[in-house]
């Protein structure tokens, strides 16, 4: 999270060791209700607890280390149905803005010679498919903890999990980010929608 935010309440006791981990500075969460694939079937974050396995964009199991709950003093960004890009989401999808997704397409080979990158959404603000979320917020930010960097699927959507190992892939400044919101990320072909059945995203290209 950005240092607007403030810290909650750790949600649940780590499974492993200490972690080495400062809550004021993780990077953004889902808020409530967002639904994602476990081993289980689809649970909503705001149920989940350590010791959960959730599903990565490839069927395989991510073990949950931990859940912690930060409180947003900033906006929101709201993913649209109809945003684009590696999956586009089942239904609205909320998260905190220094969260990253996964970007991917000819924007991206074109600007930076990459094939998929991780890009803070806040960042890729449009107006349109991507905008910030208006009023007063008093939103809980949840940041999923697992034992391995991963690249997880919220609403049909690819979304970073928070790893003390880093990330799955390369990282986007809010500037490059910017950039590529420019040069139109959001309109290549997205995924599938969201089922029941797991995670059964195709790439966009």
């Amino acid at each position: 999270m950005t240092a607007r935010a403030r810290f909650v309440q750790d949600a649940v006791t780590p499974i492993s060791a200490p972690l080495a981990l400062d809550v004021p500075g993780v990077p953004g969460g889902l808020l409530p209700g967002t639904r994602l694939f476990t081993v289980d079937g689809v649970r909503i974050v705001d149920r989940l607890r350590a010791g959960d396995l959730l599903l990565d964009r490839d069927g395989a199991p991510v073990r949950l280390l931990r859940v912690i709950r930060t409180a947003l003093t900033d906006l929101p960004v709201i993913v649209d149905v109809d945003a684009c890009g590696y999956g586009s989401p089942a239904r609205p999808l909320l998260m905190s803005a220094d969260h990253c997704i996964v970007v991917g397409g000819t924007p991206l080979e074109e600007c930076f010679g990459l094939i998929e990158a991780l890009a803070p959404v806040g960042a890729l603000v449009n107006g349109r498919t991507v905008r910030r979320a208006g009023g007063e917020t008093d939103a809980v930010a949840h940041h999923l903890l697992c034992d391995r960097p991963a690249v997880l699927v919220a609403e049909g959507m690819l979304v970073q999990n928070l790893s003390n190992g880093g990330t799955q892939l390369p990282l986007l400044t809010h500037a490059e980010a910017r950039l590529l919101a420019l040069a139109g990320w959001d309109t290549k072909p997205g995924g599938d929608r969201m089922t029941d059945e797991g995670p059964r995203l195709s790439q966009a290209g």
